[in-house]
């Protein structure tokens, strides 16, 4: 995932990103934001049985997610869980 994708899943630009790291501090917000895309990576992770395959799946373009990527939805609790939900679906064969 490339430091652009992160700083838009985590809702921050790019300098500050770059300035956290720096810092080695996320504000509380931030926090957040990233251990909900560390649970939606490892739970896709789980269903392609592959992290590269769970990557490309997150910056793919979802039918069922109205046409969103995964990690466009993922600044929100309730995008997240649609997210899970999806990956759920697959998981148990109901999109192919």
């Amino acid at each position: 995932m490339s430091q652009a994708e992160l700083s838009a899943a985590l809702g921050i630009s790019e300098r500050t990103l770059a300035r956290r790291k720096r810092e080695g501090k996320l504000n509380s917000e931030e926090s957040a934001k990233l251990v909900r895309l560390a649970r939606v990576v490892e739970r896709a992770e789980k269903v392609f049985e592959d992290f590269d395959a769970a990557i490309d799946w997150l910056k793919s373009a979802n039918a069922s997610l109205a046409g969103a990527t995964p990690l466009s939805l993922l600044d929100t609790d309730i995008g997240a869980e649609s997210v899970m939900d999806t990956l759920g679906r697959i998981e148990h064969g109901v999109f192919a």
